[in-house]
């Protein structure tokens, strides 16, 4: 068997080569232009637990956003979109009032813009008037253009909007000489996803945007302990990310219902401490922090299943939290929205040691655990959490059914949007790729559904740097 020899498909070349006729020669020669690329990212293990203090794992895949920034004079803001077309589609906008704190941004040069040409402005726009509070605002109030690439398909369920902000904050700290480090830009890229509407702001993209690394996992901890580490896969393993259509989309009320339930249950348990009025060693700073031995002996059998939101305040009183509010009409599944966080940290935990002791000893047996704990977190995801997909279920078990024995140790549903996520845990041999490109043709036909696969390549935008123009081309 051979090892496959993975790169980013991002060509930045191509990118970088490009760029002088819409800057003009003068600015790419004086190298006043940078260019970074970030990677798309992939939840690989206890996505849904990070806003609770779970851990998290994400990976970097082999399709990026490259993005190129140079400060003007004339007080625009002009945010390009470069697709195959001859020239980009440009939006701009006038500088003082991006960076204004005062008041709302002005879209109307959006116009009817695509979705991911709207959604990305405004995650731009706010990320700029983000980036000018931390210390950027001199050289930004001269205006700044910002210039994108994409070359994953714009209806693949991937967080495009997290890994723009992380790329596009990358490029302006470099051409603005912001030293802000990677966990204040992240926070930066989050605060942006948030304001402008995105459905799942959070950290854990766009530090992993950054921080990724190609042949290891970022793992991604509670706000309290902010510094992310990797978790360096076993030589000879791989993850890859598919992208499935699926017949009925998981809605975005979904996912945030889930979110919310899980935070009700927090607070529950909490008051349940409170009531119980005794000492004791259990960490309920976070949901996470509650072990799965505490919550059946001392909570789970006191939660309810279901409760009205209405019930819930008129007992709890407010959600503290920042963006979840519970609505008073809506009947929330508090139990085991709240038992996927706690069994989900404790499996994140287990699956990092297998992954690591694996490394260590090269046995297939700890890959095959880990796997399993994949296998697991699936279940979990989807009946208790009530967000899987026939599609995500059919390949999960078509993988399974082929096993370790042919290369293919674990996969689970990860948070692609619309549900059809899928992430694999396997060997990284052309027999193992090859394999699972006809295992996914044939499920393709038999469903009449695409599936799209991505692989786990890339390095972040923090790892690739942001670079002037003519040494992004050389390197």
């Amino acid at each position: 068997m051979h090892m496959t020899q993975n790169a980013c498909r991002t060509d930045v070349e191509r990118f970088c080569s490009r760029l002088p006729q819409w800057l003009g020669p003068q600015a790419a020669s004086a190298q006043t232009v940078v260019v970074t690329r970030a990677p798309a990212v992939v939840d690989v293990m206890g996505g849904c637990g990070e806003e609770c203090g779970g851990l998290v794992l994400a990976g970097a895949l082999d399709v990026a956003v490259a993005a190129a920034v140079a400060l003007r004079a004339d007080g625009q803001v002009v945010i390009c979109w470069m697709g195959d077309r001859d020239r980009p589609i440009e939006y701009s906008f006038a500088a003082p009032a991006v960076l204004s704190g005062n008041g709302s941004l002005d879209l109307a040069p959006l116009g009817a813009a695509p979705a991911l040409h709207a959604q990305g402005a405004r995650v731009i726009l706010l990320l700029i008037k983000q980036l000018a509070a931390a210390g950027a605002a001199d050289a930004l109030r001269s205006g700044a253009t910002v210039i994108l690439q994409s070359d994953w398909p714009l209806d693949a369920q991937i967080d495009l909007v997290g890994v723009i902000a992380a790329a596009v904050a990358e490029a302006i700290s470099a051409a603005c000489a912001l030293n802000l480090d990677v966990v204040k830009k992240a926070e930066a890229c989050r605060v942006a996803c948030e304001a402008a509407g995105s459905p799942d702001p959070s950290r854990r993209v766009p530090l992993a945007a950054l921080l990724g690394e190609p042949g290891s996992l970022l793992l991604l901890r509670a706000a309290s302990q902010p510094s992310p580490s990797a978790l360096e896969l076993p030589e000879g393993i791989t993850i890859a990310a598919l992208d499935a259509e699926v017949g009925r989309p998981v809605a975005d009320q979904r996912h945030y219902d889930s979110r919310v339930a899980a935070m009700m249950g927090h607070a529950i348990i909490r008051d349940l401490i409170k009531a119980d009025g005794r000492k004791d060693n259990i960490d309920a700073n976070h949901l996470a922090g509650i072990t799965p031995a505490d919550f059946v002996e001392r909570f789970r059998n006191r939660m309810p299943t279901k409760l009205t939101g209405k019930a819930f305040g008129e007992k709890h009183g407010k959600l503290k939290h920042e963006t979840l509010a519970v609505d008073p009409a809506r009947t929330y599944k508090v139990r085991s929205r709240a038992e996927h966080i706690i069994y989900e940290n404790k499996r994140v935990h287990e699956f990092a040691s297998f992954v690591s002791k694996a490394r260590r000893t090269g046995e297939d047996t700890d890959l095959s655990t880990a796997g399993e704990l994949m296998y697991a977190s699936h279940w979990s995801h989807s009946q208790r959490c009530g967000v899987g997909t026939l599609e995500t279920d059919l390949i999960i078990a078509a993988l399974r059914e082929r096993g370790p024995t042919r290369g293919f140790f674990g996969a689970k549903s990860t948070g692609f949007g619309t549900g059809g996520g899928v992430v694999v845990l396997m060997r990284d041999t052309h027999e193992c790729h090859d394999a699972l490109a006809l295992l996914l043709g044939d499920l393709s036909k038999r469903t009449e559904r695409r599936i799209r696969v991505f692989r786990g390549a890339a390095s972040g935008a923090a790892r690739f740097g942001a670079k002037p123009l003519a040494e992004a081309v050389a390197g």
